[in-house]
């Protein structure tokens, strides 16, 4: 739920700044563990690569943490430590 939550934003934003993706690909890694006595989400790994035209790695890296901030999934899930690797593609 939360790699196509921040696909749609990633798409979003990256349009609102001018730039047309041709491609994004997101999955997320959840790590389940064991907290006191019960089963927790306690990291989230967001891995995102995207072919867009035109865009510099900084400006793509700023969007692509944008949309991790603010995609409905990632406020949901805001006490939950997520990091985030974003890969432009050729």
């Amino acid at each position: 739920m939360l790699a196509g939550c921040f696909s749609m934003s990633l798409s979003s934003n990256l349009g609102k700044a001018g730039f047309t993706p041709e491609h994004i690909h997101t999955s997320a890694q959840v790590t389940i563990e064991l907290v006191d006595g019960k089963n927790r989400i306690t990291r989230i790994q967001l891995d995102t690569e995207a072919k867009v035209p035109g865009i510099k790695n900084d400006q793509f890296q700023q969007i692509a943490e944008f949309a991790k901030q603010n995609c409905p999934v990632s406020v949901a899930l805001s006490n939950v430590p997520t990091t985030l690797t974003a890969r432009l593609v050729a």
